[in-house]
């Protein structure tokens, strides 16, 4: 296993007891591919190539992952989604770090779960343990 993997790993159980919202930025798809997220499966595989300004908040508490990026690709975001409705427990509608999500549709991508809103993408998901 790639040692920024165990390196991500280890932070995020060093600070699961902790009351904690741990918060990254990326300029680019190609820096965010190389924080290791997709690899420890914290973040889907088609994050676009022209995604920008991504934006990742992870509450330990919940283990809710909210992801917020900027594409203009978003047909190779839905490609494997189907629209449902949108949820009340979607992170717009939580407060705090995900008012950087705001949504006019909701999809079900997988383990995943999107908003959208122009060009802005939200993408979610809840742990099993939530």
């Amino acid at each position: 296993m790639p040692r920024h993997i165990i390196a991500l790993i280890c932070v995020l159980v060093a600070v699961a007891a902790c009351d904690e919202t741990i918060d990254e930025r990326y300029a680019s798809q190609a820096e965010f591919l190389e924080s290791g997220m997709v690899e420890a499966g914290f973040a889907p595989d088609w994050i676009p190539e022209d995604a920008r300004d991504i934006r990742m908040s992870l509450d330990v508490d919940s283990f809710l992952h909210v992801f917020r990026f900027d594409t203009k690709e978003l047909d190779d975001v839905l490609a494997e989604c189907r629209p449902i409705d949108i949820p009340n427990w979607t992170p717009h509608r939580r407060g705090r770090n995900y008012k950087m999500c705001s949504s006019e549709q909701a999809f079900e991508c997988g383990k995943f779960f999107v908003s959208l809103k122009g060009e802005q993408v939200c993408v979610w998901r809840r742990d099993e343990k939530s």
